[in-house]
């Protein structure tokens, strides 16, 4: 199991030359960075009754999409590696939410 964290050091995390690497000059082309905060209870309970499957964020965001009428962000999640020394190593996993 790889064991992955919200970056540390956020958010200068940014300034670190690993993290540029993989926004700026990968295939990410990272244009717009944000941390996103959890769902509210308002949110949660719009959502309600919505069938939601673990690691299928893609059909998920369409469904809760379907069912609530908000929009479909596509982007990625961007992790560090824990057991790296902080701000040396990132990962990103693809990933859809609304």
């Amino acid at each position: 199991r790889l064991p992955l964290r919200f970056p540390r050091e956020w958010p200068a995390a940014f300034k670190s030359a690993p993290l540029k690497r993989l926004l700026n000059k990968s295939m990410l082309n990272g244009v717009r960075c944000r941390a996103v905060p959890p769902p509210t209870a308002a949110e949660h309970a719009a959502a309600a009754g919505v069938v939601l499957e673990p690691l299928h964020s893609f059909s998920n965001a369409e469904r809760v999409a379907a069912a609530s009428g908000w929009a479909v962000v596509k982007g990625f999640w961007v992790f560090e590696l824990a057991d790296a020394p902080p701000s040396a190593s990132f990962v990103a996993v693809r990933h859809w939410w609304n």
